[in-house]
């Protein structure tokens, strides 16, 4: 796989696929945390989940290792970390727990406090967004060390550390989620091996093939099933399991990716895979409070309302994407200038 500054279409259908898998995994979530709800129908949809968690989320730092330039100067790769990844994030997630603490915060004071106290900890509250902002700088520091087994050897010790931190020391404060940082550093670091590489089609398809016949005879065992996201489910006697299906299991979507081939609706939730990701935890508290009273009626009513509140929030949020995309908004995104506000002042 050469490097290349060329946008490529099954990169962007991988992370199509990718942010489908996310918004599919976080419905049961959502619905047992936020509505206090359970259903069979959807316990089963969630359960289908156990297919991908292996590599589903190490997957974007993957690619955000493949695709990324870490050669700039350090001070410029900052501030567009800073703008791509955390500005649409402050300003989407603050926006939104801003409103929703209005509507029931007993004080302004309360709020303040409570939302300075939720940035300056968790940043945005979604642990991907700080988890990916501290590894991109993490892996741009490992850049500059030339020696190829020095970089991969120090990733590895730094996931060895991070899974450490976060099995054996719980009550250290995740501050920024820096032990997923330390974790997902290895992802990023052989994404960004691999970008100068050149990759053989056989390669992606022995590699989905090694993680459909490791993945299925855990799930044939009733075999736990390791896993990083949120939430960590590694042991250290796991980490080369753990490390193996992932690596693969991101290069078998890769080989689905590039056999689907240029696809304008994959490609288009791929580009916009940071928004949807923001947006889909409201809508989906939003959907299913509107119907909530009609989950447990019966199993075909409950199946019908999963399909449906997971399209319609996969359609809202691209919606919601291609607001974001024009063009006095782009900058909520990271895109063009910070200054447009004053451009479009002037034009009016």
């Amino acid at each position: 796989m050469s490097a290349t500054k060329e946008r490529l279409p099954y990169i962007d259908v991988a992370k199509g696929l990718l942010i489908l898998m996310v918004v599919w995994g976080h419905f049961e979530l959502i619905l047992r945390e936020t509505h206090k709800t359970s259903d069979p129908v959807v316990a089963y949809w969630d359960h289908v989940e156990i297919i991908w968690s292996a590599f589903f989320m190490p997957a974007f730092f993957f690619i955000t290792g493949l695709c990324g330039n870490f050669n700039k100067p350090f001070k410029k790769f900052v501030i567009q970390s800073f703008r791509t990844t955390l500005l649409p994030a402050l300003i989407i997630c603050v926006s939104i727990t801003l409103v929703k603490y209005l509507t029931w915060a007993p004080s302004f004071i309360w709020i303040v406090k409570t939302m300075v106290k939720d940035v300056g900890f968790r940043l945005t509250g979604e642990w991907f967004i700080p988890t990916l902002f501290l590894c991109r700088i993490g892996v741009w520091a490992l850049a500059k060390v030339r020696r190829l087994w020095l970089r991969l050897f120090v990733s590895l010790m730094s996931f060895c550390l991070g899974l450490y931190l976060y099995n054996e020391q719980p009550g250290l404060p995740d501050v920024w989620y820096f032990k997923h940082s330390l974790m997902a550093m290895v992802f990023m670091v052989l994404g960004n091996v691999l970008s100068a590489r050149r990759i053989k089609d056989g390669v992606y398809f022995l590699s989905l093939c090694l993680y459909l016949v490791v993945i299925m005879s855990l799930i044939a065992l009733d075999a736990h099933v390791p896993y990083f996201t949120n939430r960590i489910e590694i042991g250290f006697y796991e980490i080369s399991l753990s490390l193996m299906i992932s690596i693969s299991g991101i290069l078998g979507i890769f080989w689905i990716s590039r056999k689907i081939g240029s696809n304008p609706l994959l490609e288009y939730l791929g580009r916009n895979s940071l928004v949807i990701y923001l947006l889909h935890f409201t809508l989906y508290e939003i959907l299913m409070g509107v119907v909530i009273e009609h989950f447990n009626v019966s199993p075909y009513i409950s199946l019908i309302l999963v399909v449906a509140i997971y399209v319609a929030t996969i359609a809202i949020a691209s919606l919601c994407a291609a607001l974001l995309n024009t063009r006095y908004m782009r900058w909520v995104l990271g895109k063009g200038s910070l200054n447009v506000k004053r451009r479009m002042a002037s034009e009016l």
